[in-house]
């Protein structure tokens, strides 16, 4: 499948929405089994998300939070269907060792221990993604900033180099609980981008669309990107030279190719 720009919670406790969270323009949704449901109201979202999925037919992928620690058997029974699980907390691969063969994971960053260890979290077999999650990683740190903050930029460094060093998708990027200000959350987005980010967890599909305009290239990076691939190719060997006399090898070509790439899903839904 396509790797999904944007993630959408919603609480598993609220079947209601689930219909909606599908159809508002989100790349994914994650129905939340944790921290969205009171223990004593998970039962009846298990048994509501089962049906849901046995029944529906989403019209884009569904992915399910489970229970940290270690995901208990009733969550796992109840993502039948699901494109996959998002594991929070994960401070280690032990975790994720119990899991059933064949399940898609993608495993949340939250901890000081999650992020020593993420090397060899985002290398486990089951892991095809990797999330950071900033609320609880901030408070672990002590930092008391907000998610987005560039003092948490040295937290989000190691989840970067470790999906590339996996040979995973950009990482998802943090969610961000106020949804009051649609240009706020464009310009951070842009900025994890910069970090390497590629995606992005939101809570309301009112902050979709500017997740969406804020991981899109510009216009002026799309033609810079377009005359460096043009450039390059009208070359025709491993180094060109463009109009202003400077050098372009693969890597500067690769850099140009994803920018289109990531154009390339500007009009996507």
């Amino acid at each position: 499948m396509t790797w999904p720009r944007t993630w959408l919670f919603v609480p598993g406790d609220r079947s209601d929405r689930f219909d909606k969270a599908t159809s508002c323009g989100a790349d994914a949704v994650i129905v939340d089994l944790e921290d969205a449901v009171e223990p004593a109201a998970r039962p009846a979202a298990r048994l509501a998300l089962g049906t849901w999925l046995s029944e529906r037919g989403p019209t884009v992928p569904v992915w399910v939070r489970v229970s940290a620690p270690v995901p208990p058997p009733e969550d796992l029974a109840a993502a039948t269907g699901a494109a996959g699980i998002v594991v929070p907390k994960v401070v280690s691969t032990a975790e994720l060792d119990g899991l059933p063969d064949g399940i898609p994971v993608v495993a949340m960053v939250e901890t000081a221990r999650g992020l020593r260890d993420v090397d060899a979290i985002a290398q486990h077999p089951a892991v095809v993604g990797l999330m950071i999650g900033e609320y609880d990683l901030a408070a672990d740190l002590g930092m008391p900033v907000h998610p987005g903050h560039p003092a948490l930029d040295a937290a989000r460094a190691p989840v970067v180099v470790a999906a590339a060093a996996a040979g995973l998708e950009s990482p998802i990027g943090p969610v961000d609980a106020d949804f009051s200000n649609p240009a706020e959350l464009e310009a951070s987005t842009r900025r994890l981008v910069s970090l390497g980010f590629g995606a992005r967890a939101v809570i309301h599909p009112a902050q979709v669309d500017p997740v969406h305009r804020g991981l899109a290239p510009s216009d002026e990076e799309v033609a810079e990107a377009e005359r460096v691939v043009a450039a390059f190719e009208s070359a025709g060997s491993a180094i060109g030279v463009d109009r202003s006399g400077r050098m372009m090898d693969e890597a500067t070509v690769r850099g140009a190719r994803r920018v289109l790439a990531r154009a390339g899903r500007r009009g996507a839904r």
